[in-house]
């Protein structure tokens, strides 16, 4: 992420290898320094929308049915945010 005229924000980047069960991120700010630490709060919803998104026209309903939501966490492990995709197209934010 950077500003209009260049200047790095931060970035977000996946922790360790694709997991078939939980999502980690990790959120890193301008210095390159880690701020927050992000993870998936039910690994059953991936699991259950990644099977139902392969069989031909259920799959085009799957956000419908499983919406993921992850937790925010600061370095000192307190929860900061929680987001929930309320709808297949988006996603809202909840402190």
């Amino acid at each position: 992420m950077t500003t209009d005229d260049g200047q790095p924000l931060g970035r977000i980047g996946r922790k360790g290898w694709r997991s078939l069960w939980k999502a980690t991120y990790e959120i890193f700010d301008g210095q390159d320094q880690k701020e927050f630490h992000v993870s998936e709060d039910n690994g059953w919803v991936k699991v259950a929308d990644g099977f139902l998104s392969e069989i031909p026209l259920l799959g085009m309903f799957s956000g419908y049915f499983f919406n993921p939501s992850y937790s925010v966490y600061d370095n000192h492990g307190t929860k900061v945010a929680q987001i929930k995709n309320k709808n297949p197209s988006g996603a809202v934010a909840s402190r």
